[in-house]
Parts: C-alpha cells; sequence; structure tokens
C-alpha cells in the first residue's frame, strides 16, 4: 500500500465506496473512527493465501481488486472483481482466519480500510451493521456462480467482452449498479450486481470492444491531455513575459543571461532537477515510476547555473530577467496539475472546507496546485506593478524575491499534501524548500543598490 492519511471519515464526507455509503448514519458511526485511508498500486498485494486477515480493504473511486487462485504451474487465475461495490478480507469471519486465495490489486487507487477486530466489534453491537455484510458475502458468492456459469458456456471473446464491461461499470462514472441495496436498514438486499449480464454475439464484438477501449482511453488521458496542453500555455507565458520586459526601455538585463551555453546549462540543470526530486518523493513516498517536479527544476537550475558561472568565471547576477517567467510559467503550469487529478501526485489532503475538490476518488481534497498558482500568479502581479513604479532593488532582485515567494508558500503547502516525511513532519520538498528560501535569504541579504546594469549572480 502506499502514501497513508490516517484519519476518520465522519459525516458526510464518507469515503467512495458504495458498500459504507449505504450503511445507515448510526452504523457507519460505529466504525468510521477507525477507519484509516491509503492508496494502492497496481499489482500490489494485499494477501497470499495462508496469511492471516487481519483487515478490511474498501477500494474506493476507480480501485479494482482480483481475488486469484494459484495454479501448480505458476500462473493465477482470476476469480472474482471486486471494486468500489464492496470490499475484500474478513467481511463475516470472526478472528483473524487465514486467506484462502491470494488478493491483488488489479487497478490502483485509494482505499479504505478497517480493522476485522475493529469491525467485529462493531456488527457485535449492531444487527443491521452485520446484516448487511452477511448479504454482501452472500452477493459475492452469487458472482462466483455467475462466472463459473459463464466460464462453461460462454467463448472467450464473450467472457472477455464480458470482463471488459464489467470492469468499466467500476472505474469510470459513478454507477451504483450492483450494490447490495438497504432501506432504512432493514429489509432484504439487492443482488443486481451479480444478475446475468447477456454477452455479446461474435458479430457484436467488433464494434463493443473497441468502443470500451476506446472510452478508457480517453477517460485515462483527458487529465494527462490538460497536463500537456497547460504545460505548452506555461511555456508560452513565460515567453511572453520575457519578450513583454525586453520591450520596457528602462529594463536592461545582462546579456550573458541568454547567451546559448549559460541557457544549455540553465536547461540541463532544470531537466535533471526535476525528474531527479520528483522520482525521488515519488520512490519515498512508497510509489513506483518516474515523476517531475517544478521545484526540483528550479534548485537544478541554479547549481547548474552557479557551477557554469564559477567555472567561466562569471561574478555578476543573471537572474533578474527571469522572475515574471518563473512566476507567470508556474501559476500557469499548476493548473495543468489540478486538472491531471489523482494521476499526477499533486492533489491534496482530504479537507471539509467548501472549496474542497474530488478528483475522482470521493474525497473532498486540497487543491494545493490552485493554491500555489494563486500565490505565485499575486507576486507576478506585484511584480508588474513595481517595473511600472520602476522600483530598482525589485526589479534587480526580482528573482530571488521570486524564489523567496516560492519557496515559503511550497512550505506552506507541503503540509497539505499526502507526501512521506522524511525528517519529523517534513517531506522532500519541505527540505528542499528551506534550501530555496535560504538561498534567497543570502542573495537578498548581499544585494547591493546598485543599478540596474549591475546584475546578481544567481540563476534564472
Amino acid at each position: 500500500m502506499r502514501a497513508s492519511r490516517e484519519g476518520p471519515a465522519v459525516g458526510g464526507d464518507r469515503p467512495f465506496n458504495n458498500l459504507l455509503r449505504r450503511l445507515s448514519t448510526g452504523d457507519f458511526d460505529l466504525i468510521a473512527p477507525q477507519l484509516s485511508h491509503q492508496d494502492a498500486g497496481a499489482n500490489d498485494l494485499l494477501y497470499n493465501p495462508g496469511d492471516n486477515v487481519e483487515t478490511v480493504h474498501f477500494p474506493c473511486g476507480p480501485s479494482l481488486v482480483s481475488y486469484m487462485v494459484p495454479n501448480e504451474d505458476g500462473r493465477d487465475v482470476e476469480t472474482i472483481l471486486i471494486g468500489r461495490e464492496g470490499a475484500v478480507g474478513g467481511i463475516v469471519s470472526q478472528g483473524y482466519l487465514p486467506a484462502y486465495t491470494r488478493i491483488m490489486v488489479k487497478f490502483g487507487g485509494p482505499f479504505a480500510r478497517l480493522s476485522v477486530g475493529k469491525l467485529d466489534a462493531a456488527k457485535e453491537r449492531s444487527a443491521t451493521l452485520r446484516n448487511v455484510f452477511a448479504r454482501y458475502a452472500d452477493c459475492m458468492l452469487a458472482q462466483i456462480f455467475q462466472s463459473t456459469a459463464c466460464n462453461a458456456i460462454h467463448s472467450i471473446e464473450q467472457r472477455t467482452a464480458k470482463w471488459i464491461v464489467s470492469a468499466m461499470e467500476r472505474t469510470n462514472g459513478a454507477s451504483d449498479a450492483g450494490l447490495p441495496l438497504q432501506r432504512g436498514g432493514q429489509g432484504p438486499l439487492r443482488r443486481s450486481f451479480a444478475r446475468r449480464v447477456p454477452c455479446p454475439r461474435k458479430r457484436q464484438l467488433s464494434r463493443t470492444i473497441p468502443a470500451q477501449r476506446n472510452r478508457a482511453i480517453v477517460a485515462g488521458m483527458s487529465g494527462a491531455g490538460f497536463h500537456v496542453i497547460f504545460d505548452i500555455a506555461a511555456w508560452l507565458a513565460a515567453g511572453a513575459a520575457v519578450w513583454g520586459l525586453s520591450r520596457v526601455r528602462y529594463l536592461q538585463f545582462p546579456a550573458q543571461s541568454f547567451q546559448l551555453p549559460y541557457l544549455a546549462a540553465l536547461v540541463f540543470g532544470a531537466g535533471l532537477g526535476a525528474y531527479l526530486f520528483g522520482t525521488l518523493n515519488l520512490w519515498l513516498s512508497g510509489q513506483a515510476g518516474i515523476a517531475r517536479s517544478v521545484e526540483g527544476a528550479i534548485a537544478g537550475g541554479i547549481v547548474a547555473v552557479e557551477l557554469y558561472k564559477w567555472r567561466m568565471g562569471l561574478a555578476l547576477r543573471t537572474g533578474a530577467r527571469f522572475a515574471l517567467p518563473l512566476a507567470i510559467g508556474i501559476a500557469v503550469g499548476r493548473i495543468g496539475c489540478f486538472f491531471a487529478g489523482l494521476d499526477d501526485f499533486t492533489y491534496g489532503t482530504p479537507t471539509t472546507l467548501p472549496w474542497g475538490h474530488d478528483f475522482g476518488d470521493g474525497v473532498a481534497r486540497h487543491p494545493v496546485q490552485l493554491y500555489e498558482s494563486a500565490a505565485m500568479a499575486g507576486f507576478a502581479a506585484c511584480y508588474v506593478a513595481a517595473v511600472i513604479r520602476r522600483e530598482g532593488f525589485v526589479i534587480t532582485n526580482g528573482f530571488y524575491l521570486a524564489l523567496a515567494c516560492y519557496g515559503a508558500q511550497r512550505f506552506l503547502w507541503e503540509f497539505l499534501k499526502p507526501y512521506s516525511a522524511v525528517i519529523g513532519p517534513l517531506t522532500l520538498f519541505h527540505l528542499l524548500s528551506l534550501v530555496i528560501l535560504l538561498y534567497a535569504a543570502v542573495m537578498l541579504a548581499t544585494a547591493s543598490n546598485a543599478r540596474l546594469e549591475r546584475h546578481e549572480r544567481a540563476v534564472a
């Protein structure tokens, strides 16, 4: 499992799991204080055969879990697929009984977790809660019966089509088809999710399967597509800021900051820092993959340009040209991170504030991307006002002021992100923000009130 977000979900802020949302208020309040929240990735292992089942896992949002039966030849055979309609592990058992199958995450996402012991204690206190989980276990058994019958009478193409439809229903939209339905805590539960879904004929498969696949691709790529669009917009906005400042007659920036070797060092350092710190933070948070970080890009760019200037014997400060482009680029680019949703891993922690945003897992979270965008847009506006007023200190030291603003606001927003701590409560980006703040403070403290042509010794 991935980054933990401990804490109960109470009242109307229930996890996006339909089994939990079907509980009456009284029954949910019995288990809410013990619920914890974690993210899991595809192929994460929840249980192996023989493991003591100590935790109930509730898939939320698009998360999917498979029950796998190990074969003698080393292959695993999937028996049933569980999504946000239910739960896995210790649903009706009393005590920590061993798992009979391998349970793995098929489609990564958020999960709510509950100790089996805590669930058993709650069921002892509420007959209706006990009945809900017992009836859900019946529905799981009916699903297994249905899968067994389908495997016997349907072709592989038909079973594949049904699996795709079943997975799409669980990962797209908020359909609660197939959920045990409880009315007022009493009465029988509807078993529609185990209903027989007619399999399409072979002649229909050529249309059905590509259509389902295309919808999945569109749904999965929409966030990434928006991210790319806003990334491009951020670069264009930053370029427009550079061009706009160059048109102001009384602004003169050092020519060295536009020379090809200087820009090459800047781009190389920024790219290396972006991937180094982004991937390292992902790894520290228990997630696999490669990631980028705008703060890592800033730090890498600073180091690379300072080394280049030291190697070339340049003592002047060269960062003033990039104050406004940096602020505007971050302000625009972070909007793309917001639209990218959960996959971008830049979202905030759960919140009950009215502006909390649901990124697709049914949990209202801090839109920290927009917080950062607003902060840097505010700095950009103040910088433009200072340029109009011809405030020499702000113009000359604008890059360090931008770094100070970015480091300070980023340090604050990091407390609202689900990243793993490195030292005490501080994450990797907390520490990097402090380094950037320290660098900006030193450069501002040693800055002179010299004329605009005599710039500083810094970076873009």
